[in-house]
């Protein structure tokens, strides 16, 4: 039997955008997504085409929670394009979006940096990622607002390396924030903190840290993740001594239950608190009366009668 032919249909795409495809850091469910919707698109001779979920599901094999969830990545990194947003009569209209120098994924060997876990309790944070700290409100390291001083096609260079930066950043904020509610909310409003002068990351890193750590400390529900950034909360535990130093957060001790389970349990304790102070009296009685009932004089063995 013979091989695939190129009579039998073929996929035209560019060189250049087969590379970059490979280059990116995809994951294997990203990258099969990718392929296939390249596959109903230039397979087809066309940019975008109306695909469902289970439309993928059925052509990659992939279930389609983890669908849904490559999906909004791929979205959100402007690797995937929405031409158009599903109704209740059609799916969405999807592309892959062909301009890859927008695409807001890490490229293997570019601004690759050596840093550790910024929240993971190392020795020091690298909060530049690389570079001097990004100024998105027209200061004076990068200036991205405007002025005749820097060619076009250089501040959007600048502007998309700040936008990565900034994404690279919420990406390390989110793996680690345990209550992760909300991510598409809390990626715009961490990009709107960004674009405050004198928003500083390093201190986002020890807000952040000192919220979750003091939360656990006294057994405190934390705010979603979209909420706890749109609040900008991180802000209210710079200064520990209003709330208690970070040395002095430790694990956080057992939550006090309010199962009917615990409530029968902490009953049935205070009855037998109960039974034992009343068997100590009458232990203390028996004491002073003698086994047989009858009292018994202080310091001496004799009966009355």
């Amino acid at each position: 039997m013979a091989g695939p032919q190129l009579e039998a249909g073929f996929t035209r795409i560019a060189n250049e955008l087969l590379e970059a495809a490979y280059r990116f850091k995809f994951s294997a469910s990203q990258l099969s997504i990718i392929l296939m919707i390249w596959r109903f698109t230039y397979g087809f001779s066309r940019k975008e085409h109306e695909m469902s979920v289970s439309f993928i599901a059925q052509h990659t094999g992939l279930h389609t929670s983890q669908i849904k969830k490559e999906l909004s990545f791929l979205i959100d990194a402007q690797v995937i394009l929405v031409i158009k947003e599903s109704t209740r009569t059609s799916s969405r209209v999807i592309g892959i979006n062909k301009k890859y120098e927008q695409w807001v994924v890490q490229e293997r060997g570019v601004m690759t940096v050596e840093h550790g876990d910024l929240f993971g309790g190392g020795s020091g944070f690298d909060t530049t990622l690389g570079g001097s700290n990004p100024d998105t409100t027209g200061g004076s390291e990068i200036d991205t607002t405007g002025g005749s001083e820097i060619a076009p096609y250089i501040k959007k260079d600048l502007k998309e390396s700040i936008k990565e930066i900034i994404y690279k950043r919420f990406e390390q904020f989110w793996s680690y924030y345990p209550k992760k509610v909300g991510k598409k909310d809390a990626l715009r409003h961490f990009t709107r903190l960004h674009k405050e002068k004198g928003f500083s990351f390093d201190d986002f890193v020890t807000g952040t840290k000192n919220y979750v750590a003091y939360c656990q400390k006294i057994n405190r529900i934390l705010k979603d993740g979209s909420s706890f950034v749109n609040q900008e909360t991180y802000k209210e535990f710079l200064d520990m001594s209003v709330h208690g130093t970070g040395a002095e957060i430790g694990p956080a001790p057992m939550a006090p239950s309010n199962t009917k389970a615990a409530r029968n349990k902490s009953l049935l304790q205070q009855k037998l608190e109960e039974a034992q102070r009343i068997g100590s009296d009458a232990d203390h009685s028996a004491s002073r009366r003698g086994f047989d009932g009858l009292p018994v004089n202080a310091g001496t063995d004799e009966r009355t009668d």
